[in-house]
């Protein structure tokens, strides 16, 4: 590959110029900010925040930030359950035991009781629906999350579909339009929304996951917002434009052996970061850009558009799409 036909998006290829690694892995200068580690290993571990908060998130908050400001606000939860216009999910459940109007059934293999009046309906091929409240405001740390009424998205892949959020007094009207638009819709998904005003304002303020059978609701999510007080103008560098401050990706592919499952920011982050330290310790010769494409596709992602995977299908409502490489 040669500098001339590098495949990297204009504005990553431009960012990695705001980034240099010194030689030995233990220091790098990025977007003004000297970071100094332990060693290698370390110094990728603070590139990858680095290029996360300003490539994909769109702001620069440090390690300790993104600590306290994961913790949770009982009167922001509040707020932004009162803005939902559901309060349940239905997911299926296996039905072990029935014991004085509740139910022992196995959920996502857990075994859970139900109460007899959110049963809903008969067994059916060994299962039945289940009502559980909508909201998990502690499963995703500075997010409120939320299924839809009809259960959370199904198959894969599956697309995020991204708004941008920057002020706090907003939040809870965007989130109603965009859970009202996905619910007019008839549609399964999840959706969370940054919960804590320090994460603010953020390019993945709002972020809504979407099955197979319903990407195309990515569209109304973009036009639902728009306009919307509240609602930022970016997106992420990684993920697909829409609209102004909507952006569609793609679920990152799992890496194996890990432990944590890196989100779609955090996943394009550590490639770039990779890319970044193999090219300072092997000598910094070729152009920095050509190492950082090798490391997306090394892990898994297709250089020329990284808001797709290699093997990621093509979308119909993206004005530009990027067919599959190879």
């Amino acid at each position: 590959m040669t500098h001339a036909d590098n495949p990297l998006p204009g504005g990553i290829k431009d960012a990695l110029c705001r980034v240099t690694v010194r030689r030995g892995g233990r220091s790098a200068l990025a977007w003004g900010e000297e970071l100094v580690a332990e060693g290698p290993i370390h110094l990728r571990t603070l590139l990858q925040l680095a290029v996360y908060e300003r490539l994909h998130a769109g702001l620069a908050l440090g390690p300790e930030t993104w600590m306290s400001g994961a913790r949770r606000d009982a009167v922001v939860e509040s707020r932004l359950l009162a803005a939902m216009p559901h309060r349940d999910t239905v997911v299926r459940a296996r039905p072990a035991e029935w014991r004085a109007g509740e139910l022992l059934a196995d959920i996502g293999g857990v075994r859970v009781r139900v109460p007899a009046e959110r049963v809903r309906g008969e067994a059916d091929e060994g299962r039945v629906s289940v009502a559980l409240p909508a909201a998990r405001p502690a499963l995703s740390p500075g997010y409120f999350l939320a299924d839809g009424s009809r259960g959370g998205p199904r198959g894969t892949p599956l697309l995020r579909v991204y708004v941008h959020l920057d002020a706090a007094e907003a939040v809870p009207a965007v989130w109603s339009a965009v859970l009202r638009c996905l619910e007019d819709r008839e549609v399964p998904y999840r959706a969370k929304v940054s919960s804590s005003s320090a994460f603010l304002p953020r390019r993945d303020g709002l972020v809504v996951y979407l099955g197979p059978a319903d990407w195309s609701a990515a569209v109304d999510v973009a036009s639902s917002s728009a306009g919307l007080p509240g609602q930022g103008a970016d997106v992420s560098a990684f993920a697909a434009q829409l609209a102004p401050g909507a952006a569609v990706a793609w679920e990152p592919p799992a890496a194996e052996g890990a432990g944590r499952r890196l989100s779609f920011g955090e996943h394009r982050a550590m490639a770039v970061a990779t890319g970044l330290m193999e090219h300072a310790l092997g000598g910094g010769e070729a152009p920095k850009a050509d190492a950082v494409a090798a490391a997306l596709r090394g892990a898994g992602i297709d250089p020329r558009a990284p808001y797709r995977n290699l093997d990621s299908p093509p979308l119909d409502f993206l004005a530009v799409d990027t067919p599959p490489a190879h």
